[in-house]
């Protein structure tokens, strides 16, 4: 048996254990985010000689405060450690993005969700990469409502931030909802009229274990171009 009042703490602890939601102790404030699509993910299918997004790597991340959610974590390696009919213990259904960045200042817990992609499009934002900032988020609300030190912050506020990491921007279907008040038109048209660059975008999202509510996403492009490289690095 297990007392009840306990187990909050031991749940926080086991969480940091198997890195599932991991205190963040790399003192060079560098953090590597690797692509975890399986082999039959559409990217990888399409792809005849235009290059993967494999890795990014995230610098200057504050080394307090900072807290790293495993969004796939069924898909980690570090997954094999536990029992096999355990696996799936501590995922949902639901595509996710492939890391989240946990930080709390100023009553502020930014969570900085990263998604990769080699090529995006406005369809793909609205049908896929909105999508998974909804389901990361909804699933990492139940953790964060579970985990020993998050609640304990009682006059903060949750703020998402969206950072979306690629390597081109296309448009193959233009005339697929060209609702300017819709996200793919939104994309379109800051994506579309400004070519290949970074720009932010503030687009609305409905987590259904949260509220609806406007975060703002990046669009950071792989800067090296003269040849597009598989990996690059950005700021956080």
């Amino acid at each position: 048996m297990f007392p009840i009042k306990a187990l909050r703490e031991h749940l926080t602890s086991k969480l940091d254990e198997i890195t599932v939601l991991r205190k963040f102790r790399d003192s060079s404030g560098v953090l590597k985010i690797r692509e975890t699509a399986d082999k039959n993910d559409e990217d990888r299918r399409a792809i005849q000689d235009r290059e993967l997004l494999n890795e990014v790597e995230v610098t200057k991340i504050p080394v307090e405060n900072v807290w790293i959610f495993e969004n796939e974590f069924g898909q980690q390696t570090f997954i094999e450690k536990l029992i096999n009919d355990q696996k799936g213990a501590f995922t949902s259904a639901g595509k996710k993005v492939e890391k989240t960045i946990i930080y709390y200042n100023s009553n502020r817990l930014y969570l900085f969700m990263i998604e990769m992609k080699r090529v995006i499009s406005p369809r793909k934002m609205q049908e896929d990469v909105v999508k998974k900032f909804e389901n990361s988020l909804s699933s990492l609300s139940v953790f964060i409502s579970a985990h020993f030190y998050f609640p304990q912050l009682e006059n903060a506020t949750i703020y998402p931030v969206g950072i979306c990491c690629y390597n081109y921007y296309d448009d193959p279907q233009p005339s697929y909802n060209r609702d300017p008040k819709r996200i793919a038109g939104r994309v379109r048209e800051a994506l579309g009229n400004n070519g290949e660059k970074n720009i932010l975008l503030l687009l609305t999202i409905e987590p259904i274990g949260l509220n609806k509510m406007k975060i703002p996403v990046l669009f950071c492009q792989n800067p090296n171009r003269n040849p597009v490289t598989k990996s690059f690095t950005i700021e956080l």
